[in-house]
């Protein structure tokens, strides 16, 4: 563990919210219906606003509002995730469960494909790669849907699409260097979007092959094949991604070399990748990443153990990488003893950072996360469900479990394997065009 400690200041995760709207204005309310209100009052409310669901009924309180503010023109701040529940092949839809209200909506997947795999989640969009090679981003909030190359455009000395017994795919493993059969729904490790495809047409997206030591690809919005982006540092095998909101970037980590690779996207998609040592990271079960709004990480370690009556217990701690150095081969971590603000919701290349000041519903010094449960049913057998803890950072222990059982039968092992729980954050934005 590093030596240094720290308490994160505000100023570290969040700007100073939005002036007072003037007297002038506020008084004209009175005199104008909510259609006819004029253009800078009606910016100074909607500056105020903070929720989807607020926003989009402020959207729908008359015309005017709704054309005046866009869905592809919304300012909102980084909303609290829903978990995307596991649900059956047979279905075609998928639970998003609202944890501040324990309510559950279903929203529907691609129309008229069926068996859609989401494989990761960036910037509320699902990547989904169809029984075909066929690879997609879609947008469950706006139900835009982004097409990307087939999957398996990718060399076809490294993957190929190849049916054979309980696998879709052959790959060419690293370590050893043999070739194996890998079903669809184990294929990508790990998948992220530099950017948001509404604001910015020229993302790139980047996705890990599972059991290919630092083995990324990524492409463009129109491009044809997955290309490779090569890892400067031998064994990398990547355990999770993260987006740069300041800068176009992507970074990866991984567990065992506690190293750093960010790969830096210049015009046309170039890219130029540096690796740099984290100093003092303690080896665990899971590494999470996150920016700071300052153009910092914080990298989030997962610790898990079983006690003598074999009880899960969990520990997470929180370090803060000072990336100002620009080109340091090392990083030295800041272990961060307190988040008097915020709050964390972990997960592989989809961890959250939000201010509990603008949404109180949430506890802040408090990490969110999902693991799997067991539960007896009629004596007999059990069964392997997935939920989700809230681990207190100042009391070092979980102080809080959600009971997702209301929702429905746990689902099992298998179909929590082949579709897992995922945090996705509402995306309003709509693609220009």
């Amino acid at each position: 563990m590093a030596e240094d400690s720290s308490s994160l200041t505000a100023d570290e995760f969040s700007s100073s919210p939005p002036p007072p709207p003037p007297p002038s204005l506020m008084a004209e309310v009175s005199k104008s219906t909510w259609s006819s209100l004029p253009f800078e009052l009606t910016t100074a409310i909607f500056s105020y606003i903070t929720h989807v669901s607020t926003f989009l009924h402020a959207r729908f309180a008359c015309k005017s509002w709704e054309s005046a503010f866009p869905l592809s023109e919304s300012r909102l701040p980084p909303q609290p995730p829903l978990l995307m529940l596991a649900f059956l092949p047979s279905t075609n839809t998928r639970p998003f469960y609202n944890l501040a209200s324990g309510s559950c909506q279903q929203l529907p997947l691609q129309p008229n494909n069926p068996d859609q795999h989401c494989f990761g989640v960036s910037h509320g969009w699902l990547f989904l790669l169809a029984i075909s090679p066929a690879v997609s981003l879609y947008n469950p909030f706006t139900r835009e849907v982004i097409h990307l190359p087939p999957i398996d455009t990718i060399s076809s000395d490294l993957v190929s699409h190849q049916k054979a017994l309980n696998a879709e795919y052959v790959i060419q493993l690293d370590l050893p260097v043999q070739k194996s059969g890998i079903p669809r729904k184990g294929l990508i490790r790990a998948a992220i979007l530099s950017s948001d495809p509404a604001s910015d047409p020229d993302f790139v997206a980047f996705v890990v092959i599972e059991a290919m030591v630092k083995r990324f690809f990524c492409c463009r919005k129109n491009d044809k094949v997955w290309t490779p982006a090569a890892v400067p540092h031998p064994l990398f095998a990547c355990t999770d991604l993260a987006y740069s909101r300041v800068k176009r970037r992507i970074f990866a980590v991984n567990n065992t070399n506690s190293h750093l690779v960010t790969f830096d996207i210049g015009p046309l998609g170039a890219i130029a990748a540096s690796a740099a040592e984290i100093s003092n990271l303690p080896k665990s079960q899971a590494t999470y990443l996150v920016e700071t709004n300052n153009g910092g990480l914080l990298a989030i370690t997962r610790h898990e153990k079983l006690n003598a009556i074999s009880t899960r217990l969990w520990r997470f701690l929180v370090f803060f990488l000072d990336l100002s150095g620009g080109t340091a081969m090392t990083l030295k971590p800041t272990y961060v003893t307190s988040m008097p603000y915020h709050a964390l919701f972990v997960g592989r290349g989809q961890t959250v950072c939000i201010d509990c000041r603008i949404f109180s519903e949430f506890k802040p010094n408090c990490i969110y996360f999902v693991h799997e449960y067991y539960k007896t049913v009629k004596d007999t057998r059990s069964i392997i469900g997935e939920t989700v803890s809230r681990y207190s950072l100042g009391e070092r222990k979980v102080e809080k479990t959600y009971d997702l059982d209301a929702l429905g039968p746990p689902i099992s092992y298998i179909f929590r394997m082949l579709a897992p729980a995922r945090w996705v954050s509402p995306n309003l934005k709509k693609c220009e065009g």
